[in-house]
């Protein structure tokens, strides 16, 4: 008997505030991310799946198009699969009485505060909505269980972080619970949290923030076996670059190139961080920039070098100021480097300021 686990997809989401936002790139991976849900679906139709559990946010918020909804729901209906809906946090308005017709599809099956339970074969789904989750009921659940059948249970929220205002429970009182999966949402991070207890993450990255690996959960109750299987059509990447008062803008495209593989600078999307101190000559603007970004599908640049600190000549042009002083204080005692060049840009970034 095997299955898929998938979650928060936050179909309608704008990423409008996104770095990429402005970009090219931008509306192509909205359509991605919209398309992977839809890749996913024929995936299941076409496997040797017996049905598909949901774990929540489903979509972003409530102003969604109804269009975008129906095709949602009748394109899973089509599959010809059960696929059982968990409610997550962004996605509450499904519980409205506006959306009776699309529960009533013949294979769409919602959790709800009455019913926590479906049977399909000899396996029992339960799932509880983000705003039903109790662990009293949950327990009380627990003492009905079949231990003949295989079981699975269908959580949204947070395990990790007691202070979230979605947290459901520790990871020790799930792991004491008699099922033999626990398909969990609300986290796009994928994590097994215990062999039989696992997020499966978003199909697909929307920022920065998620620079780990997406995809599914494909389950074998037979076996048992819960496997991730990679699923993203690209990847947000982050590379640190170290530079130098030596490195000029060739060398800087050279280090780049050389800190990325092929298939980043073809296909996703990549952050460099640029750090360390260089030459005052060197100036890394947009124009200086603009002639690395052609050899990439998409990369954006952050800032954070300083400049190279030429300490006597600061002394000469700060004679008889507090630079000149913290200088020779320096040289005189041997002091930490790193809280003199410290001491002396928060000085220079004052005066910066200031003119």
């Amino acid at each position: 008997m095997k299955f898929i686990h998938t979650g928060d997809h936050h179909l309608g989401l704008s990423l409008k505030s996104a770095s990429f936002a402005k970009s090219d790139a931008y509306k192509k991976r909205m359509q991605e991310v919209q398309s992977a849900f839809f890749d996913l679906c024929e995936i299941v139709k076409t496997s040797p799946t017996d049905f598909m559990v949901l774990t929540g946010d489903l979509f972003d918020h409530a102003r969604v198009k109804i269009s975008l909804i129906e095709e949602v729901f009748y394109t899973l209906n089509r599959l010809n699969k059960p696929i059982y809906i968990t409610i997550g946090n962004h996605d509450t308005f499904l519980h409205n009485a506006a959306f009776e017709n699309i529960r009533q599809l013949e294979n769409i099956h919602f959790f709800s505060s009455e019913q926590f339970k479906y049977t399909y074969k000899n396996v029992d789904i339960y799932g509880m909505n983000t705003k039903d989750y109790n662990e009293d009921k949950l327990t009380e659940i627990i003492t009905n269980i079949d231990p003949n059948q295989k079981n699975i249970l269908c959580l949204h929220g947070d395990i990790f972080n007691a202070k979230d205002d979605h947290y459901l429970s520790s990871k020790a009182f799930l792991k004491k619970l008699p099922f033999d999966y626990i398909a969990l949402g609300h986290i796009h991070k994928h994590e097994f949290i215990d062999k039989h207890i696992a997020y499966s993450g978003n199909l697909e990255p929307f920022d920065f923030s998620e620079t780990e690996v997406k995809g599914y959960i494909l389950g074998d109750l037979s076996e048992p076996t819960f496997t991730f299987i990679p699923f993203s059509k690209r990847r947000f990447v982050i590379k640190k670059i170290t530079l130098t008062s030596e490195d000029t803008i060739q060398t800087i495209k050279q280090k780049i190139f050389e800190a990325t593989t092929k298939k980043e600078r073809d296909n996703d999307f990549i952050r460099v961080i640029l750090e360390g101190r260089i030459n005052r000559s060197l100036h890394l603007n947009d124009d200086a920039f603009l002639l690395i970004q052609d050899d990439y599908y998409y990369i954006e640049f952050k800032n954070q070098t300083k400049y190279d600190l030429d300490l006597e000549a600061l002394k000469k042009a700060y004679k008889d100021t507090i630079i000149e002083y913290l200088i020779d204080s320096y040289h005189e005692t041997e002091s930490d480097e790193e809280s003199l060049v410290l001491a002396i840009d928060a000085l220079l970034e004052t005066e910066e300021t200031s003119r």
